[in-house]
C-alpha cells in the first residue's frame, strides 16, 4: 500500500499529483521488461509470497485500495503463469 511519502500529494480539489520519483512502466511492468523470462515454477513461488503478503496484512487496513491493488497483482500474476506456460507447453 502507498504510503504518504509516495502517494504524491493533493491540491485542494482532491486530485492527486504523480509522485515525482514514480517508477516507470516499462522498468517495473513484467511483461515489458526485456529480461529474460522466468519459469513457471520461479513464478508459481512468487505468486505464493504474494499471496502470504497478502494474507499478512490486518483486516483494518483491507480498505478498497487494499482490494484495488490485489485484483492488479493477482491480474499481473496470471498474466505471468499463462505466458510461462505458453511458453513452457506451446503445443497444448
Amino acid at each position: 500500500m502507498a504510503t504518504s511519502s509516495d502517494a504524491g500529494s493533493r491540491d485542494g480539489l482532491g486530485s492527486a499529483t504523480p509522485p515525482s520519483s514514480a517508477p516507470d512502466r516499462e522498468a517495473t511492468d513484467p511483461r515489458i521488461c526485456d529480461e529474460e523470462p522466468t519459469s513457471l515454477a520461479d513464478i508459481l513461488s512468487e505468486i505464493r509470497d504474494l499471496m502470504d503478503n497478502f494474507d499478512g496484512v490486518p483486516w483494518p487496513q483491507m480498505d478498497l485500495f487494499f482490494y484495488m491493488h490485489g485484483y492488479d497483482e493477482l491480474r499481473l500474476a496470471l498474466d505471468r503463469i499463462l505466458d510461462a506456460i505458453s511458453r513452457e507447453h506451446p503445443d497444448d
